[in-house]
């Protein structure tokens, strides 16, 4: 049996070839075959909030990647909630997500972490991460 050839045509070859490099780029420069070095893990010890029943804080501390992602709980106006909390604590959000309902933050200071899993409005916090192509 023969093995089945494909013809790319010059455009379509550019493009692949394209996508191999930004892949690449995305894989902090190494081959698809060579395994990416794990980075040690840092942990972040945060404050315990002040209220009896906090929204939990998932994942773990990613240097990397510093930040949190912060999902509101449903029927939570997210633009809104988002700026109120970002002038009541002192940061901008880096992302607003109307469609999923939460925003992005830059890396905070452990005590305005502990007081926003406190307000009611938050179902979740999550520290940002990190994402791998394959």
């Amino acid at each position: 049996m023969r093995p089945t050839t494909c013809r790319l045509s010059p455009v379509l070859a550019t493009a692949v070839a394209s996508l191999v490099v930004l892949l690449s780029a995305c894989n902090g420069g190494s081959s698809p075959t060579e395994p990416r070095a794990n980075p040690p893990v840092q942990t972040r010890i945060e404050l315990p909030p002040p209220c009896p029943v906090p929204a939990p804080l998932l994942n773990q501390y990613n240097p990397e990647a510093p930040g949190y992602l912060v999902k509101f709980k449903d029927g939570v106006n997210t633009a809104q909630a988002a700026q109120t909390l970002a002038q009541k604590y002192g940061f901008t959000p880096v992302y607003i997500w109307e469609a999923l309902g939460g925003f992005a933050t830059p890396d905070l200071p452990r005590e305005t972490i502990a007081q926003l899993r406190c307000e009611p409005v938050i179902d979740y916090m999550e520290y940002n991460g990190t994402a791998v192509l394959l």
